[in-house]
């Protein structure tokens, strides 16, 4: 699937047929973000939606299911996020008050999380006393870091292509 986001912030879907639908009808889009086989879509009021490959938890939906039409991330419900980004298999949010929401596959601590047996995590918040660089690889081969400061406000940002 394919996603694409009109001039008025309608969410179209592009398949492999050439047949194009429309999504999420009466939602306006803010962004959608792309990871290795998912999809991660935030509306311009802060609600969070996923859908695709999601044996890595990487969709946020609390199971290792694959999804084949968007579906609302119901753990962020109720917070307002600003912006999204969808890794390999991992994801992450940023809420509208400086929370980091983190969520997906941390086999290498790639969620900035201490590394358990357990490598998949749900929706995890980093808290504000840490401190540590977060590194999501888009799809297209650029990656965004964020390095968050002790009270987890956004510090710096790189691209590197």
């Amino acid at each position: 699937m394919t996603l694409a986001v009109t001039c008025d912030r309608h969410l179209l879907s592009f398949s492999c047929h050439g047949h194009v639908e429309r999504l999420l009808a009466g939602v306006t889009v803010q962004t959608v973000s792309c990871g290795r086989s998912y999809c991660l879509v935030l509306s311009a009021i802060g609600v969070v939606f996923s859908c695709g490959l999601g044996s890595h938890g990487q969709l946020g939906h609390g199971d290792l299911q694959s999804v084949d039409s968007l579906r609302l991330v119901e753990a962020l419900e109720g917070v307002r996020m600003s912006t999204v980004c969808a890794g390999g298999w991992h994801s992450m949010a940023l809420s509208d008050c400086g929370d980091l929401y983190v969520w997906g596959w941390n086999d290498a601590g790639q969620l900035g999380l201490t590394r358990s047996r357990d490598t998949v995590c749900y929706c995890a918040s980093l808290t504000d006393d840490l401190m540590t660089s977060i590194v999501f690889a888009v799809v297209n081969c650029v990656c965004l870091s964020i390095r968050l400061s002790v009270t987890t406000r956004i510090v710096s940002i790189r691209f590197t292509v």
